[in-house]
């Protein structure tokens, strides 16, 4: 798998966000979803805090809007704040005549990606650089950490 060096060039996301933008027929998708996504944070003031990321605008369009969730018991505490949700998008200017909430087989939002840590070892000249750091700090914490990392690598 490449990665993208982030002091030569952009994020991942950002190349695939340009990409998107270049062809109409990207485009438009890329502008649905963007609306999706700026519906789904406006939509998500309105809820508590527990089930604000927890669901995800699946249709919006034609008098109804369809959101889904990950499990049965987030869908019944959703189903309860269907008439805010409504009253959100006629505050939006939009009207909505159905409100339609759904279990998804697949969690709505994907779990985080971890990147792997880029770290290289502490070679001489780094070293040497912390002890002169080391040298120009008063005591203290900072101090303290310092000598621990030299002490280690030592």
């Amino acid at each position: 798998m490449s990665r993208t060096n982030t002091k030569v060039g952009s994020s991942v996301s950002a190349q695939v966000l340009g990409w998107l933008g270049q062809e109409s027929t990207s485009a438009s998708v890329l502008l649905t979803a963007q609306r999706l996504l700026a519906l789904q944070d406006s939509l998500a003031q309105q809820l508590p805090t527990a089930l604000q990321k927890h669901f995800v605008v699946v249709k919006w369009g034609d008098g109804e809007l369809k959101l889904g969730t990950q499990g049965s018991a987030q869908a019944a505490k959703l189903r309860q704040f269907v008439p805010r949700i409504q009253s959100r998008m006629t505050d939006l200017g939009h009207k909505v005549d159905v409100v339609t909430i759904k279990v998804l087989a697949e969690p709505p939002i994907p779990n985080a990606v971890h990147m792997a840590k880029e770290a290289r070892p502490i070679d001489r000249s780094d070293l040497s650089h912390f002890v002169e750091l080391a040298n120009g700090l008063e005591p203290g914490p900072l101090a303290d950490a310092v000598a621990k990392l030299i002490a280690r690598r030592v």
